[in-house]
């Protein structure tokens, strides 16, 4: 097995946030890279891993945490995500691993407030002890459009494809006509 160096997981997870700029830059219409509204940061900086200012903030309201790991460790993300949110915005985890799609954590109102209509298939679990890789394939085996809650803390926080968040938000704002769906 091939040893990754620390160069080449940094590369790596720059490779993810790149991708998750992209689709930011999608869904709200405006461009992303250096200059821009829409920024990956730079690996090894402290704060939010997507850069979003002036009119992609209003929009899209998330401070993004990225991770491109050969394990989850959802846990431990939830808090720096927590940790690193900009006032009015809602934490956002994307992450994804080696023959994985990406998905995204949310806590749970903010998803119930979001998507509580979409027709997902919700796979609810009450043990704090996550087997998340396994809850993943389960859902992906059985469940074109699912969603997974899991118990967080004194709350739940909900896990989707990546895919099918950024879907769900295209079709939220156009409901609301270009405003952000959490203003």
């Amino acid at each position: 097995m091939k040893k990754i160096t620390s160069r080449s997981a940094k590369n790596k997870g720059a490779r993810f946030q790149k991708e998750v700029a992209a689709k930011i830059s999608e869904l709200v219409n405006m461009p992303y890279g250096k200059d821009e509204c829409i920024q990956s940061r730079i690996m090894g900086g402290t704060s939010v891993d997507i850069v979003l200012v002036g009119p992609a903030k209003r929009v899209f309201p998330w401070s993004c945490e990225c991770k491109n790991d050969k394990s989850f460790n959802l846990k431990s993300w939830i808090r720096q995500a927590s940790k690193n949110m900009l006032s009015d915005t809602h934490w956002l985890v994307l992450f994804k691993k080696n023959n994985f799609k990406p998905v995204v954590c949310m806590d749970i109102e903010v998803y119930e407030y979001l998507f509580g209509e979409a027709d997902l298939k919700t796979l609810e679990y009450s043990s704090k002890n996550w087997f998340l890789e396994e809850y993943i394939l389960k859902a992906r085996e059985n469940y074109e459009r699912w969603c997974l809650k899991l118990p967080y803390d004194e709350t739940f926080v909900a896990v989707i494809n990546m895919d099918l968040f950024f879907e769900l938000l295209t079709i939220r704002e156009s409901e609301i006509k270009g405003k952000s769906p959490l203003r």
